[in-house]
């Protein structure tokens, strides 16, 4: 343990020489930052650093990669889920030739000049977004040929199985994203700043009169920072029955590193592993 708001797990077996055949999962939000160093050749999660309650997120990651060494390994690829300026998703039968600039008109002016896309086959959709020119210059310098992905990616990994109607919610300290997914599609997606369960208990209540969600027949997963002893557990439970918590498909990786904390805790990092 680091300090109050961050913790660091490591695989008492795990060396530097290992990091050529390892993934790193950079997970980069408003107010947290975590990172997962995966170990392709056994499966093994070798190593997980995660800070809640930053003050900024994206100067948090500024700082470790100047201080940590673990960041500066080389590895065998790096996937990160930052914060994004501008985001659109672009049904696949409507995407074309795939040429990102096509679609710098729809996104706010003076956008940075780089356009990143993202996948989501599950769902037939591509998503197009940018960066700032600050995070594209940090993640130039110290994380070359990253791969980028907006936020809510993972969560979409892990909502493809969750068949037919279902509200899935990702928290950290002071954020939730919410995904709803109604028939198969993506209806819904969007990442609130909550500071207590009372704002949580709002935008709740928002989104299921505006989608007139049927909260007898939705289910609800979790993941995160959250547990069945919160007050915003509490809050779910007020309004749907089916509540359950997410973990990822990939049943072969092997967490004994986070053992002894609730799997859904890093659900949404891991699920970065599989996304393309």
């Amino acid at each position: 343990m680091n300090n109050q708001n961050s913790i660091l797990l490591i695989d008492s077996t795990f060396e530097q020489s290992h990091s050529v055949n390892c993934s790193l999962l950079i997970k980069v939000g408003f107010d947290s930052l975590s990172y997962a160093i995966i170990n392709k050749d056994t499966q093994k999660v070798a190593a997980v650093f995660d800070e809640q309650e930053c003050e900024d997120g994206l100067k948090k990651l500024s700082e470790r990669l100047k201080n940590d060494p673990y960041l500066a390994f080389a590895y065998r690829d790096i996937k990160i889920s930052i914060l994004t300026e501008n985001n659109i998703l672009v049904p696949n039968e409507l995407y074309g030739n795939g040429n990102q600039a096509t679609y710098a008109s729809f996104f706010t002016p003076h956008q940075p000049a780089n356009v990143y896309t993202a996948l989501h086959p599950d769902f037939g959709f591509t998503s197009v977004f940018t960066v700032s020119e600050l995070t594209d210059s940090l993640l130039n310098e110290h994380l070359v040929n990253c791969k980028k992905y907006e936020p809510g990616t993972s969560l979409l990994k892990l909502a493809a199985d969750k068949a037919g109607t279902s509200l899935l919610l990702d928290f950290t300290a002071g954020t939730v994203t919410i995904v709803y997914i109604k028939e198969d599609r993506v209806i819904f997606r969007q990442c609130y700043e909550i500071a207590n369960e009372e704002e949580l208990n709002y935008y709740l209540l928002l989104i299921i009169n505006q989608l007139n969600i049927a909260t007898n027949s939705t289910s609800v997963y979790l993941s995160g920072i959250i547990d069945e002893a919160s007050a915003k557990y509490q809050v779910l439970r007020q309004s749907f029955n089916a509540i359950d918590f997410l973990s990822i498909a990939n049943t072969e990786l092997n967490q004994e590193a986070v053992d002894d904390l609730p799997a859904h805790y890093y659900a949404t990092l891991f699920a970065l592993d599989q996304c393309v």
